[in-house]
């Protein structure tokens, strides 16, 4: 009889992880020409399909987390708001947004209160039968294999961990990183896999690029101005290390940060100088496992910001970026450059 019911519930189980999963690609696929098969940007999409945007109580930052929602047009949903009193349907924005965008983003805002999930489980596996994939030329098996877990305790504190199998890898746990976040008005703390956004992206940007679009003429929105964790399945972009924010009088903002990350990269025959970074995070053959972590990235960092209003935030950043084994294009530039390589950056923005 257990035995029955264990069956019962992994039929249902694999059912609503198979909607899921449909719902999502459905969504992606609107989204095509701007994700361009991008992680980081796909990750978004899908957190925000989990969690939309409640259109009659969200403020004007929690709308500039759309993407390509411009400022002028956030302003005008809440003059809206304000003037209606409560939106009755998503649909009541179309106007303002134009048909095109309001079909790309009606999946990502609610007028419903949305029942609240503590945490969810993604399991993805498959077997490549294309001629794609040739298990003469791999080390492991063809199978993919994909889990991303993440966990909220209170409004507060939140955890995530995510591991991944390409398909030819040997290890089923070849990419596993994670983060732990605890977020409060006037403290933010991340420890583990995060992302960096600051300004308009010179140096660390949000996954909404400039690509190439049917629709470039609509600006993207700015970045948060700090950090988020990701769980993102880009191995060799995310950074992994410690980030900090406090918050005074909801008007200064100071911000450190810290990541010790291994990077994939290709050395020379003496195996110290760097002739070439991987970033495709693939660890199939001989060659793609002998280059794994071979790079250490150190990056220190800090921030100050004064938001004056919603729309006009003065902010400066400096940064220093080392890597171990130094890379190889600095030594042909200077021969009398040390055993590093390292970035200096300050910028205002």
């Amino acid at each position: 009889m257990g035995r029955r019911i264990l069956q019962i519930i992994l039929i249902l189980t694999g059912l609503s992880a198979s909607i899921l999963e449909a719902q999502t690609d459905s969504l992606i696929s609107l989204w095509a020409e701007f994700s361009k098969d991008d992680p980081d940007f796909i990750e978004r999409i899908q957190e925000l399909n989990e969690h939309p945007v409640h259109l009659n109580s969200a403020d004007k930052k929690e709308l500039l987390s759309i993407p390509l929602l411009t400022p002028f047009q956030a302003d005008s949903i809440l003059a809206l708001r304000e003037k209606l009193g409560v939106f009755r349907s998503k649909r009541q924005i179309r106007s303002i947004l134009g048909n095109r965008y309001y079909e790309l983003i009606k999946a990502l805002v609610t007028i419903h209160s949305q029942p609240q999930k503590n945490g969810a489980f993604i399991h993805k596996n498959y077997f490549p039968l294309s001629g794609k994939y040739e298990a003469s030329r791999f080390l492991g098996s063809l199978i993919y294999d994909y889990n991303k877990l993440y966990y909220i305790f209170s409004k507060h504190l939140k955890v995530g961990l995510i591991t991944q199998k390409d398909a030819g890898e040997t290890s089923i746990f070849d990419y596993l990183s994670g983060y732990i976040e605890y977020k409060h008005s006037s403290l933010h703390i991340l420890a583990g896999s995060y992302k960096l956004e600051y300004g308009e992206g010179l140096l660390f940007s949000d996954p909404f690029g400039r690509q190439k679009s049917s629709m470039a003429t609509l600006p993207f929105r700015s970045s948060i101005g700090g950090a988020r964790p990701t769980l993102s399945s880009s191995e060799n972009m995310n950074q992994f290390g410690l980030f900090g924010e406090v918050r005074v009088f909801s008007l200064f903002r100071w911000q450190v940060f810290y990541a010790g990350n291994l990077r994939d990269a290709r050395l020379d025959a003496k195996g110290k100088i760097v002739i070439g970074l991987d970033y495709d995070g693939y660890h199939r053959t001989e060659r793609e496992i002998a280059a794994a972590g071979r790079v250490t990235e150190q990056l220190v960092g800090s921030a100050l910001s004064v938001d004056f209003t919603d729309d006009f935030t003065f902010g400066m950043l400096a940064c220093r970026l080392r890597y171990t084994p130094f890379l190889a294009f600095d030594n042909l530039l200077n021969p009398n450059i040390g055993s590093n390589y390292n970035e200096e950056h300050f910028i205002l923005t």
